[in-house]
């Protein structure tokens, strides 16, 4: 009998902190409007000192991985660097993220034809009015139709 396959979330993570870039498609909505079910993610290993607020993170929560996108960051002097995150989605601030948790940044995401990056300066300029159209969309959804 062949040994059995391990997940690929656990592969993903493998992968990320053996310095190697990785791919796979989203599954969670809680990064809508940037990334929704269904995209393909391309996340690279980052050193935690690099990472800026705006940038899209991996982290692994538990037993699942999580993207979400770097709120802030702070020192502690007992737990070290700890980075808050939120889904673009979510109204609540998640954290704090241990740097050893951070697999890496969402460098490309691509959704059918439309492909880019997160970090891009026209993603950075256009994206609090889309995710503001968004969240307004989805309340009255769900005013009208609850």
């Amino acid at each position: 009998m062949p040994p059995p396959i391990p997940p690929a979330e656990h592969v993903a993570e493998l992968e990320l902190r053996a310095g190697r870039p990785v791919r796979f498609r989203a599954s969670g909505s809680s990064m809508k409007p940037l990334i929704f079910p269904g995209a393909d993610l391309e996340v690279r290993p980052v050193p935690a000192e690099n990472l800026r607020p705006g940038d899209v993170l991996l982290f692994q929560d538990g037993a699942r991985l999580v993207a979400h996108r770097l709120v802030r960051r702070a020192d502690d002097p007992e737990r070290g660097r700890l980075f808050y995150v939120r889904g673009d989605n979510r109204d609540d601030i998640e954290g704090p993220v241990s740097a050893g948790a951070i697999l890496g940044r969402i460098e490309r995401v691509r959704v059918g034809w439309i492909r880019f990056r997160p970090r891009a300066r026209w993603i950075r300029a256009a994206y609090p009015p889309l995710r503001w159209g968004y969240r307004c969309a989805a309340r009255i959804k769900h005013a009208l139709f609850g």
